[in-house]
């Protein structure tokens, strides 16, 4: 599929963390989007008018319309912004709302006794993934910071019965570099399938 180029630098991505990086590059191409104008599309109505518009729906008519013989119950095409591309758009923002509401800056730091930073509550949540659909390999995405720059091994192993239940590794974003980064991603993806 097609790859689309960001530029990081007008995002000012220092303090954001990843939910947050994404959110902004959703936010600024659909405001790309809506300036260049948003799609039109034909769309089917069927609605019992005043006037003769488009196909008469028979049926309906004489079921609707035996005591209205002023109205026609018909079918047609309208030209309108309410298609299926903008719903998406704008579902799409409504849910990125929510999201950027509940969001918080997670930095890590270099101290595997601290779990380098890790919430016992994002480990907890990616344990239940790994339990609830059955994948071994788990990956915990976190922005880069210079203290973790370089650290390729940051990975959590749960076992049960000596059994290997979940291995989650944790990766690192340059948002920066998004776009090889997530290349890099696809790698390690592929690479334990």
């Amino acid at each position: 599929f097609p790859v689309k180029k960001f530029n990081m630098a007008d995002l000012q991505t220092d303090r954001m963390n990843l939910y947050e990086i994404f959110i902004n590059m959703y936010i600024k191409e659909a405001t790309e989007i809506t300036k260049k104008g948003l799609k039109s599309d034909y769309v089917r109505q069927e609605n019992n008018l005043g006037f003769f518009k488009g196909k008469l729906l028979v049926n309906q008519h004489i079921k609707v319309n035996l005591a209205h013989r002023e109205k026609f119950y018909v079918s047609y095409d309208e030209f309108l912004q309410d298609c299926s591309e903008n719903r998406l758009i704008k579902s799409t923002l409504l849910k990125l709302e929510s999201i950027s509401e509940d969001t918080k800056w997670k930095r890590l730091f270099d101290n595997p006794n601290k779990n380098y930073g890790i919430s016992g509550q994002d480990m907890y949540q990616m344990y239940a993934y790994a339990t609830k659909y059955d994948a071994k390999d788990i990956f915990l995405l976190y922005p880069v910071t210079d203290e973790m720059r370089g650290r390729d091994d940051v990975s959590f192993q749960s076992y049960k019965e000596g059994t290997l239940i979940a291995n989650i590794r944790v990766f690192f974003i340059d948002v920066v570099d998004i776009e090889n980064n997530l290349d890099k991603l696809v790698n390690e993806i592929a690479i334990i399938r």
